[in-house]
């Protein structure tokens, strides 16, 4: 994955990275971000039902299934998709560009969070 930084007209400082989905796996995910231990009990279910191939489990629709770079800084978060070809050998006037044409990322607040 490709990483570069620059700085806008302001000076603020900016990350940019790509994302390449794949596969989305939800599986167990939840579990390990909150601590919380693998089930370690017997297994329940036999051989034949367990999955033994690996599915999308999400669908993104183009453009974003291309995929797409990530623009953050401390205070915003922007998204362009699809990844422009070569964005990486690009320089600093070129990348502002780019952060222009990006959509601004506006996080949702969850319960959890407020």
């Amino acid at each position: 994955m490709p990483y570069r930084t620059f700085a806008d007209e302001q000076g603020r400082s900016w990350e940019i990275w790509d994302v390449r989905p794949e596969r989305v796996e939800r599986r167990g995910v939840e579990r390990r971000q909150h601590g919380e231990e693998p089930w370690a009990g017997p297994e329940r279910r036999v051989a034949d039902e367990r999955r033994q191939d690996r599915q999308v489990r999400m669908r993104l629709d183009y453009p974003l299934s291309e995929g797409w770079l990530v623009f953050k800084s401390d205070e915003e978060k922007r998204r362009l998709a699809p990844i422009p070809p070569d964005w990486d050998r690009l320089r600093g006037q070129e990348l502002r560009e780019l952060w222009r044409k990006a959509d601004v990322i506006v996080e949702r607040i969850t319960e959890r969070s407020a």
